[in-house]
């Protein structure tokens, strides 16, 4: 039996998994994709510039 896995935990192995297999800035995007739709520009402005 494997217990207890949070959400949380769940959540935490994909986002480990994508980190390592695509680029930072098209997972930034896929979180905010995961929400709801956005057009292009808003995405612009919801993704911090480094």
């Amino acid at each position: 039996m494997r217990g207890n896995v949070s959400r949380r935990d769940i959540t935490a192995a994909h986002r480990e998994v994508l980190g390592q297999a695509l680029d930072r800035w098209s997972v930034l995007v896929l979180e905010e994709l995961c929400d709801r739709p956005h057009r292009f520009n808003q995405l612009r402005r919801l993704i911090p510039v480094t």
